[in-house]
């Protein structure tokens, strides 16, 4: 018992620094922010949503980052591949 509770208090802790807040900003519509978990050490997965059409620049907490691409499908699912940026933490997708 004390080693599921200990799994899931990992499990929880891992999934709490992979959160992250992602700005993205627009000459459309000013910016969006959203969260945004960290799937891979360069990868984050948000909301489509987020995505401006014309994008002048994305923050990842707070810091400038490149995007190097985006993937998208048609479920609202978004995945950042970003460049100046490294998630020691992530979980796997």
């Amino acid at each position: 018992m004390k080693m599921i509770l200990f799994c899931l208090l990992f499990a929880e802790i891992a999934i709490a620094s992979a959160t992250h807040t992602l700005i993205e900003r627009s000459a459309v519509d000013k910016y969006s922010v959203c969260t945004a978990t960290a799937i891979a050490p360069r990868a984050l997965l948000t909301a489509k949503h987020c995505r401006k059409p014309v994008s002048l620049g994305v923050t990842v907490d707070g810091r400038e980052v490149q995007v190097e691409s985006v993937i998208a499908d048609r479920n609202d699912h978004a995945i950042y591949i970003l460049k100046g940026i490294t998630f020691r933490d992530f979980v796997p997708f």
